[in-house]
């Protein structure tokens, strides 16, 4: 395992070598003692000119998440190292017993799974489709495997749902597929005019194209043609008497599912997959004990999390800096939702609400001298360094020095080795692209579009944010050590597009009032200078270049996912994270209703659980009808 990596080493769109690391042109022995310290009152001052919203969850809030449940039943979910086998545990009036519904809905829907396969393709990838959808793919991932093992070798000869379907099931799990499966239809005009009347096929249609690699033009086709149907007058006047596919058309025009946060995508599934035709008792039953079991999981994170922040002191003693303790484990929890990555997800936690004070430290509060020393601080990485810093500087290293060594200690124990190199060197060039954006901004240069992209896909936090969910997940006791081949370094082409598609959708939430105010650069206004055009105009350049980012990301991981299947869904989850907390405007530094509610579903309301004895009965019908399927298949061999 290479720890020597560097950022810098990839590219971006037009090809030419991004900026190296930023290095401080003085160092810190000739610097110090000319270093202004601010008084009391300047410190009021600046704190003055900052007006960030005030966390919308207090420390009781989310201490209290879980104690009011109306089942008074407390979950804790143990995952098999392979994924694939659950028990449930659950405390009534202080004692402890074995639940064994959640094992025993896990094998009906594996049973279920087995009988799909004897019967039509449709039916067998829609299962698949939901159990993906609803969040429990990962519980299933052999079975998963299996289906698409067998279908990615047939002739792909169905109706327009069904190809498109396979052909977006297939891509999302790294299999090789041409887009010429569209071919059949097409005409010498493009897609048949005749599609328009399959609304279902041209929404699969839809969901597929958003899947595509560079240069494919016909899933670029595929695009346009089903976002023209779906978004028909006459059509948006029908579909609400259409039901559960009426929701999944609007819902997919917001955005597409392979751009949602898959867990936030799963909690708005449940509701929906039991109103859907060929729904599966057994499935919706499953869904929502184990939508359950995982959010008590979470609120056990968040509450970690939460005392660890309260232990810290930044909030209370930064004024000026943002608290987003919850958003920082809703964006978590978006990268990694799985129960069994709980140690990833509170480090991945504590990392995002140290990059937003960090950031704030350089973007409203920091003055380019302290900003200059603070960055050599942490190029140095050394606790001594920061002794002649501001007060407010030395309390940020402190805490983020000790909270990394945290992690050093766990992972000389358990992978035999001395993360820190990789870990400081990501903190050193993320702060570096800070220092340079500061400077851009207090002395008043606006850099060219392409110098800013080089620095932003850094900036952006994406590489240090993932260069810690790649040592975490490996740390996270449930990990399978050998799902993680190569080095840090295979991945960067795939990390750094994901990074530019996060800046990008933050630069793309920066509204009309503060692109006028100036009180940010962003990749709008630099565009909107530099070819002379509208806002409007520029965002749609912007949109194109997300998407065009989204393309490079999807190809490259094809050839990922034999590396680490589980790593590369987590660089992707960035960008998906991206898609959707900057959907509606910023929803990490100015959390609105949006981000709120998103919140309050997933880690404060909980699902009812299907009724027991239904499931009892269900279950033996399914259990009668795989041994006759069984039977079946022994006679015909």
């Amino acid at each position: 395992m290479d720890l020597n990596y560097t950022f810098g080493s990839s590219f971006i769109s037009t090809g030419t070598t991004a900026t190296p690391r930023l290095q401080t042109s003085k160092s810190m022995a000739t610097h110090v003692n000319n270093i202004h310290h601010p008084s009391s009152s300047e410190h009021s001052q600046r704190s003055a000119q900052t007006s960030y919203r005030r966390a919308i969850w207090d420390y009781g809030s989310i201490q209290s998440l879980g104690s009011s449940t109306t089942t008074a039943q407390q979950y804790s979910m143990v995952a098999s190292s392979d994924h694939h086998s659950f028990e449930k545990v659950f405390t009534i009036n202080g004692r402890t017993q074995g639940d064994q519904l959640m094992e025993k809905l896990t094998r009906a829907v594996s049973d279920l799974i087995m009988l799909e396969q004897a019967k039509e393709l449709r039916a067998q990838l829609q299962l698949v489709d939901a159990l993906q959808h609803l969040g429990m793919g990962y519980i299933f991932e052999k079975e998963i495997k299996n289906v698409l093992d067998d279908t990615a070798e047939r002739i792909i000869d169905g109706d327009l749902y069904t190809t498109a379907l396979l052909f977006r099931k297939l891509r999302q799990h790294g299999y090789m597929v041409s887009q010429d499966v569209f071919k059949s239809f097409m005409d010498g005009e493009g897609f048949k005019s005749c599609l328009a009347e399959d609304i279902e096929g041209v929404l699969s249609l839809y969901e597929a194209s958003h899947l595509a690699f560079e240069g494919e033009t016909i899933l670029e086709e595929a695009r346009v043609f089903a976002s023209k149907v779906l978004n028909m007058g006459d059509l948006q006047v029908l579909l609400p008497a259409a039901g559960a596919l009426a929701t999944k058309v609007q819902h997919a025009l917001e955005l597409p599912s392979q751009k949602w946060i898959a867990w936030l995508e799963a909690r708005w599934y449940i509701d929906l997959y039991q109103h859907e035709p060929w729904a599966e008792p057994f499935v919706v039953d499953l869904s929502k004990l184990h939508f359950n079991m995982v959010q008590t999981t979470h609120q056990n994170d968040v509450k970690a999390t939460s005392r660890w922040w309260r232990d810290v002191g930044l909030a209370s003693r930064l004024r000026f800096a943002r608290d987003r303790l919850m958003e920082s484990f809703y964006w978590a929890t978006g990268l990694v939702y799985e129960p069994q990555f709980s140690y990833c997800r509170r480090q991945l936690t504590k990392v995002a609400q140290f990059v937003a004070t960090i950031d704030d430290v350089y973007d409203v509060y920091g003055t380019l001298d302290e900003l200059q020393l603070f960055t050599e601080a942490i190029d140095r990485w050394d606790e001594n360094s920061i002794e002649h810093l501001p007060e407010y500087m030395k309390m940020c290293l402190e805490a983020l020095f000790k909270t990394l060594k945290t992690i050093r200690e766990e992972a000389i124990k358990e992978l035999d080795k001395d993360i820190t190199p990789c870990l400081s060197k990501a903190w050193g060039d993320l702060c570096n692209s800070f220092l340079e954006e500061a400077k851009w901004y207090k002395q008043g240069r606006r850099p060219a579009l392409q110098e800013y992209l080089e620095n932003a896909w850094v900036s952006s936090s994406g590489p240090l944010q993932l260069t810690y969910a790649y040592y975490c997940l490996l740390l996270s006791p449930k990990a399978t050590k050998c799902e993680f081949a190569g080095s840090l370094d295979k991945y960067m082409d795939l990390i750094q597009c994901s990074s530019m598609i996060f800046r990008l959708c933050n630069d793309l939430a920066v509204s009309k009032e503060e692109l006028e105010g100036g009180d940010s650069i962003s990749a709008i206004q630099l565009y909107m200078a530099e070819a002379g055009v509208t806002e409007e105009s520029a965002r749609e350049y912007i949109r194109n270049l997300i998407n065009k980012y989204w393309k490079r990301l999807h190809e490259g991981s094809v050839s990922c996912f034999r590396l680490s299947k589980t790593f590369t869904n987590v660089i992707i989850n960035l960008a998906r994270n991206a898609e959707t907390v900057y959907l509606h405007g910023d929803g990490f530094s100015a959390p609105d209703g949006h981000t709120e509610h998103s919140v309050t579903s997933l880690l404060v309301e909980s699902l009812p659980d299907g009724d027991q004895m239904e499931f009892t009965s269900s279950t033996a019908s399914l259990q009668n009808e795989v041994l006759l399927l069984g039977e079946r298949l022994d006679s015909e061999c």
